[in-house]
C-alpha cells in the first residue's frame, strides 16, 4: 500500500513540477490499488488548466525519479478531464474507445496527492455501484464475442486457437467477477494477485484458475482437449459465481427429503446473455432463448444439484419486473429444460463444488 513517506514525497514533487496550474494530481494504477511490488513504477494523473497546458506542457506525459522510482504523470486539460468524467457517467461503457477506458479506470482508481477538493468535486456525481456495473457488462460483452470465436475454433477442430480464444474469455470473466467485488482495475498482469486478494475466491476457485490460466498440464497438442474440458467446466461455475453476486442469487440448503439421486446439472457449457425481458443462452452448437427463471435454474444448476434444493433457490433476481414466483412455476421450468436438454438427470448427491 501507498506509505505516508512516499505520498509526503509525491506530494512535494507535484507541488515543485506543476507548482499552480495543476489543478488536481492524483495517484492511480498499482500504488493506488494495493498491488505494488517494490519494483513498481509510480503513476500519476495531473489535469491542468486549459490555459496553463497549452502554454507550458508540450508533452502528454512527464516522468521524474521520486524515491528512486519512476513517477510517470500523465499530463491532461481540465476540459479532457471533464469528458472522462462524463464519460464514467454514461448509462454503458460500449464504443468507448481504449484509450479513454483506460484513463477512466486511472480516475476511478485514484488517489488526490494535491487539489483534493477539486478531484472529490469532480467525482462527486460519479454513481461508483453504477460505475462497477458498467464495467461488470463491458467485460461480459467481450468474453461473450470470444464464446463464438471458441465455438467456431472447435468447430474446426483447432484446439491450439480455440485453447487461445478461451483464456482470453475466462480473464475477461474474471474481470467480470472482480467486478462485483469493486475491483475494476483491469489489468492482466495482476489478475492472479487480485483473485488472490478476494477471501471467498481463495481456496479451490483460486488452484483451478491458476492452473487454466498458466496451462498447467498441457506439455504436449493431445493436452489440449484435457485443458479444454478442464476450462469448460470452470466456465460453468464462473458463470454462476458473476451472476450469484451480481444478483444475490443463492443455493439453498434446504433438501426437503429428496429421494436418493433426484439430482440435475445444467447439460453443457453456456453462455448467459440479458436481452431486455429475456435471456440469450449460447451454447457451443446452438442459442437458446429463456425467460429469467430459465436462466437462473440453468445457472443454479451449473453442478449436480437436488431438484427440491433448485425449487428452493430460485428467487427470480434475474427478472426485470422481480415478482414472486410459485412452486409450481419452478418445477414447471425444470420439467420444460430437461425436455429440451438443457438439463440433464443426474445420478451423484453432491455438487461439484
Amino acid at each position: 500500500m501507498l506509505n505516508d513517506e512516499l505520498f509526503q514525497s509525491l506530494k512535494e514533487y507535484c507541488q515543485s513540477e506543476f507548482g499552480s496550474n495543476a489543478l488536481t494530481c492524483t495517484i492511480t494504477g498499482s500504488q493506488a490499488v494495493g498491488l505494488a511490488t517494490s519494483g513498481s513504477d509510480i503513476d500519476l494523473v495531473v489535469v491542468i488548466s486549459n490555459e496553463a497546458l497549452e502554454k507550458n506542457y508540450k508533452s502528454k506525459y512527464v516522468s521524474k525519479i521520486v524515491d528512486d522510482k519512476i513517477a510517470e504523470a500523465l499530463v491532461m486539460s481540465e476540459s479532457n478531464a471533464l469528458r472522462i468524467v462524463t464519460l464514467l457517467k454514461s448509462s454503458s461503457y460500449n464504443n468507448i474507445s481504449a484509450g479513454e477506458l483506460d484513463i477512466m479506470r486511472k480516475f476511478s482508481c485514484s488517489i488526490p496527492v494535491t487539489g483534493c477538493g477539486y478531484f472529490n468535486k469532480l467525482m462527486a456525481d460519479i454513481s461508483m455501484p453504477e460505475s462497477e456495473v458498467n464495467w461488470f457488462k463491458l467485460h461480459r460483452r467481450n468474453a461473450v464475442t470470444t464464446f463464438d470465436d471458441v465455438c467456431g475454433a472447435l468447430a474446426d477442430n483447432d484446439y491450439m486457437l480455440a485453447v487461445e480464444f478461451f483464456r482470453y474469455l475466462l480473464n475477461e470473466e474474471i474481470n467480470a467477477l472482480l467486478c462485483t467485488f469493486g475491483d475494476i482495475y483491469s489489468r492482466p498482469k495482476w489478475i492472479t494477485r487480485r483473485v488472490e486478494k478476494i477471501n471467498s475466491l481463495r481456496g479451490d476457485f483460486h488452484e483451478t484458475f491458476l492452473s487454466i490460466n498458466f496451462l498447467y498440464g498441457i506439455t504436449k497438442t493431445s493436452d489440449l482437449r484435457s485443458w479444454l474440458n478442464k476450462a469448460l467446466a470452470f466456465h460453468k461455475e464462473l458463470q454462476f459465481r458473476m451472476f450469484s453476486k451480481a444478483y444475490q442469487l443463492q443455493i439453498s440448503d434446504a433438501y426437503s427429503g429428496e429421494p436418493c439421486g433426484n439430482s440435475v446439472v445444467s447439460a453443457c457449457p453456456m453462455f448467459f446473455l440479458e436481452y431486455e425481458n429475456e435471456w440469450i443462452i449460447k451454447t457451443l452448437v446452438g442459442t437458446h432463448v429463456v425467460d429469467a427463471i430459465a436462466a437462473e435454474v440453468l445457472l443454479l444448476a451449473f453442478g449436480p444439484i437436488q431438484c427440491n434444493a433448485l425449487v428452493d433457490s430460485i428467487s427470480g433476481n434475474l427478472a426485470v419486473a422481480s415478482s414472486s414466483v410459485t412452486t409450481e412455476t419452478r418445477r414447471r421450468c425444470i420439467d420444460k429444460l430437461l425436455d429440451i436438454e438443457l438439463l440433464v438427470r443426474h445420478t451423484s448427491t453432491e455438487r461439484n463444488d
